[in-house]
């Protein structure tokens, strides 16, 4: 036997006696530990009998590493606001479902519709412009470009270069339109419709219950189908 318990010693301060193990080969004492009593090992003063609390631990490693397993999206590190991020607005860069084309625009107001999936617009005005040639349409301004209300012939609606408004204004102008709003992953508005057509990371459509979850208190949109 190349071990052997030489004698028994009380860790100051623990009430706990253990004995000195002798290694015949080295002719040195072990530096772990034997409690006779407990039947259990002491290494550099540390109990490792507590086999309850590393069950308990080593049972909350295989649910954290079953749950990541699991996961599509590795969560670790990521603030409350973009967790629930992945839940909403990237999702419905996977799901879709929101007004594609030039549905994107509007002179209903989207809070009359009867969709379930109320997104959120931005308001427009709509106005009379005119080409350099002088020819007058209906449109509207986002980011400084000018578009006709006119649904295009060949998608995408393009901007009017050189249009500038008619002044005075024809009666009844201007009017109300709303174009669709577009948000990164933590709800932040990143542009709209024309600038932005589809969905893509930092500008996605998003619903109002989505927003209201990742950021609280944002005004100015008008939310509907």
């Amino acid at each position: 036997m190349p071990f052997r318990i030489k004698r028994l010693k009380t860790p100051t301060g623990t009430g706990v006696k253990f004995a000195a193990v002798w290694d015949e080969k080295t002719r040195h004492n072990r530096r772990d530990r034997y409690n006779p009593r407990q039947e259990v090992w002491f290494s550099q003063g540390i109990l490792m009998h507590d086999a309850h609390e590393a069950s308990s631990l080593e049972q909350r490693r295989k649910l954290l590493k079953g749950a990541l397993a699991a996961s599509s999206v590795i969560t670790m590190g990521y603030s409350g606001s973009a967790l629930a991020s992945f839940d909403c607005v990237a999702k419905v860069r996977v799901d879709g479902g929101y007004p594609a084309g030039d549905f994107q625009f509007t002179m209903t107001d989207p809070s009359l519709s009867s969709s379930s999936k109320w997104w959120a617009w931005e308001a427009v005005l709509v106005q009379m412009y005119q080409t350099s040639g002088g020819a007058q349409f209906e449109g509207f301004a986002v980011n400084g470009n000018v578009y006709p209300t006119a649904v295009p012939v060949t998608p995408p609606r393009l901007a009017v270069t050189g249009a500038t408004l008619v002044s005075p204004q024809p009666s009844g102008y201007p009017k109300a339109g709303w174009v669709l709003a577009y948000f990164d992953d933590g709800g932040t508005r990143t542009g709209s419709y024309p600038t932005y057509t589809s969905a893509a990371v930092g500008q996605t459509p998003a619903t109002e219950s989505c927003l209201a979850s990742i950021n609280p208190g944002l005004t100015g949109f008008t939310f509907g189908g």
